[in-house]
């Protein structure tokens, strides 16, 4: 067993986002363009059928002021080279896992190529009551009013 470097990767819409994840158990923070890396997920050093990870995350939908909890049971995609852990969660609700040397903007990435949309919620929704969410300071506890 090895341990490997793993990173989300959000291919949700603009009002949906991945506020955290873990991989067996393992924190993979917030998943966003797979930029942040966090350490580690322990996987095999070579690939055997049926290898499988347990994925939980949770989403904020900031359009309609919800959030989830999911866990799936994933297979983990075939591989030969050792490099990142990447979990993608993808716009129709499934998970794919992939380790690979190559990034996701690389054209031999052999995971998904489905867009990552670059995300502004907070410039596009409001709290009840009518402030904009970039009005608000999100590096307090408890969030408060920014003060211009």
């Amino acid at each position: 067993m090895i341990g490997l470097a793993m990173t989300g990767i959000d291919h949700l819409p603009d009002h949906v986002s991945i506020q955290e994840f873990s991989v067996n158990g393992s924190s993979g923070a917030a998943a966003g363009k797979g930029g942040r890396q966090v350490c580690c997920v322990m996987v095999p050093r070579k690939w055997r059928p049926g290898l499988k990870a347990t994925i939980r995350w949770g989403v904020l939908n900031w359009r309609d002021r919800a959030a989830d909890e999911y866990q799936k049971i994933v297979e983990i995609e075939p591989y030969e080279e050792l490099g990142i852990f990447f979990v993608h969660f993808l716009p129709d609700g499934t998970v794919r896992v992939v380790v690979s040397d190559q990034g996701p903007r690389s054209p031999t990435y052999i995971g998904p190529h489905v867009p990552i949309p670059q995300k502004y919620p907070w410039d596009n929704y409001e709290l009840p009551g009518g402030t904009p969410l970039k009005c608000i300071d999100h590096t307090v506890t408890p969030a408060a009013t920014c003060k211009d």
